[in-house]
């Protein structure tokens, strides 16, 4: 986040007029003094925790929650401040204040705080707490967008044009991709199958059909029809055993590796229950017959 960066890219206030009054300090009754960005934030952060209020959240819940409220509306002032401090020096041409560097390492230290709840909603996916997890993720995503909305909308500073755009979008991102219904039916039904070695991305191998595209499966395919045991014999070298069943020289391994008995590469189809559970799906549901090799290759328990 360069200073010159910021200084010369003032199309992130879409309107100058909105932005120098939100930055008006305001007297309030009782002689307090305020500024008007600090009571369009407040008012924001008030809505949130009115939201939290009104949920079925526990308070412990809420009290996460309610800290994420507090460190976004943090951000929200940090950055206005950064860039009125950016938007005072190229208005007045003067060097910029050393609240400014402060400023920035102050906005650093927020964003990064606000992945951190990125994190806090997968501990609760971890332990099982699935629905809470999503909840949070919701709250906190979408709670996160209409922050930009406001610094966009109310005080006219648009994140998304600015020099800090992928900084935000980081912390978006982050939160996004944090949980979502679909993993957490992925490891709800990784609970129902009892076995410790199946992960959500191999349950979701499982479940679609794209595997069939993938060399792994046509390899494996040979060897469970007997087309790669054959081959071999009358060559006697990986490189014209991939050539001659179609497959390119770089896949080679994919032959070499699966027929060790010891290998356990990734590329050795008898190294990978999950690869061979499938291959089996789909000769069995195909009709194609196993070749005995290939069957007395497989674990026990698949036979």
């Amino acid at each position: 986040m360069e200073e010159k960066e910021i200084n010369e890219n003032l199309s992130v206030i879409t309107s100058l007029g909105n932005f120098e009054y939100v930055m008006k300090e305001k007297t309030e009754v009782g002689g307090e003094s305020n500024y008007h960005y600090r009571k369009i934030i407040k008012r924001f952060s008030s809505d949130l925790k009115y939201e939290l209020e009104e949920s079925d959240y526990l308070e412990e819940e809420v009290k996460d929650l309610k800290i994420f409220v507090r460190q976004l509306s943090n951000m929200m002032e940090t950055t206005t401040v950064l860039f009125n401090y950016s938007y005072r020096q190229r208005r007045e041409n003067k060097p910029l204040e050393n609240n400014f560097n402060i400023a920035k390492l102050k906005l650093k230290e927020i964003l990064d705080s606000l992945m951190e709840f990125g994190s806090i909603i997968k501990y609760y996916e971890r332990q099982g707490e699935y629905l809470l997890a999503l909840k949070m993720k919701h709250f906190c995503y979408d709670s996160y967008k209409r922050s930009l909305k406001v610094l966009e909308k109310k005080i006219s500073i648009k994140i998304g044009k600015s020099t800090l755009a992928e900084d935000f979008a980081t912390v978006q991102k982050q939160l996004k991709k944090s949980t979502s219904a679909k993993k957490i039916g992925l490891l709800k039904e990784l609970e129902s199958t009892g076995d410790s070695n199946v992960t959500p991305e191999k349950l979701e191998l499982k479940k679609s059909e794209e595997y069939k595209t993938f060399t792994w499966f046509k390899v494996g395919l040979t060897f469970a029809t007997g087309e790669a045991q054959k081959g071999y014999n009358n060559h006697q070298n990986y490189t014209r055993l991939a050539s001659e069943l179609g497959f390119k020289d770089t896949d080679r391994p994919y032959f070499s590796e699966s027929f060790s008995a010891y290998s356990t590469d990734s590329k050795n189809i008898f190294a990978q229950p999950v690869k061979l559970d499938l291959l089996l799906k789909h000769c069995k549901e195909n009709n194609i017959p196993l070749d005995p090799d290939f069957v007395k290759r497989l674990p026990n328990e698949m036979k």
